[in-house]
């Protein structure tokens, strides 16, 4: 896979990752339900809910790179 292929391939799975986290910190505000946590748990797998908080945040920073190109267009 080249270099402009693989970027193609993060710009479309980032803003899906930050949907997911927008959408999760919404039902925690609602209904005070953590999804993420409820779904991968807190206690024996607490690494797996932090990598993917930790892929959700790096996934926002790309969003945020992506606006001046967007805003050329």
């Amino acid at each position: 896979m080249d270099k402009e292929k693989s970027l193609n391939v993060v710009s479309a799975i980032a803003p899906i990752l930050v949907s997911i986290g927008a959408i999760n910190m919404g039902i925690e505000g609602i209904m005070e339900e953590n999804i993420i946590e409820n779904v991968f748990g807190t206690v024996g797998s607490h690494t797996i809910t932090k990598i993917i908080y930790i892929l959700i945040g790096i996934a926002a920073l790309w969003n945020i790179g992506l606006i001046p190109k967007l805003l050329k267009k």
